[in-house]
């Protein structure tokens, strides 16, 4: 009962943080292509950049705990926020990790049983360990355009 306390408050308070700023100014750009994966009608560009005419609205900055769960849901959060703010995509731009420190416990158990010659000690024990790690990442959030002929500049 009480590790999971531990954990619950140690979860509460490293919680995930996704922010939004709105993009002034830039204009139409064309990207030559990458990796993209889909998520809530939302295209989540990891290399490359779309290669469509489109405009950036907005950056999305996300910190976040590195553990498998709260990395699990980013994909998810980051294109609802997307979606909030009436784009068709994001573009990672960065994304880094940064070390804490570790946490871990250890248990132990033990017997022991008096007998005629002594005493005889039975027991066992684990330990585990944990890396702690922040993410932060930023994203730009894009919206598709129709684009006149000459308008569109190419995406760096």
């Amino acid at each position: 009962m009480k590790t999971a306390t531990l954990f619950l408050a140690a979860l509460l308070l490293n919680s995930c943080s996704t922010a939004y700023t709105e993009w002034q100014g830039g204009g139409v750009l064309v990207g030559a292509g990458g990796a993209c994966e889909v998520k809530d009608g939302i295209e989540i560009w990891k290399v490359g950049t779309p290669p469509r005419p489109y405009r950036i609205i907005g950056l999305i900055e996300d910190d976040r705990p590195g553990a498998t769960v709260p990395m699990a849901m980013r994909a998810s959060q980051v294109s609802a926020e997307a979606k909030k703010r009436g784009g068709d995509g994001v573009i990672m731009i960065g994304e880094r990790d940064k070390y804490l420190g570790s946490a871990g416990s250890a248990q132990t158990f033990g017997t022991v049983t008096p007998t005629p010659w002594g005493a005889s000690y039975s027991g066992s024990s684990f330990g585990h360990s944990d890396a702690v790690i922040r993410t932060k990442s930023a994203y730009q959030v894009f919206k598709y355009v129709s684009a006149k002929p000459g308008a569109v500049r190419a995406a760096h």
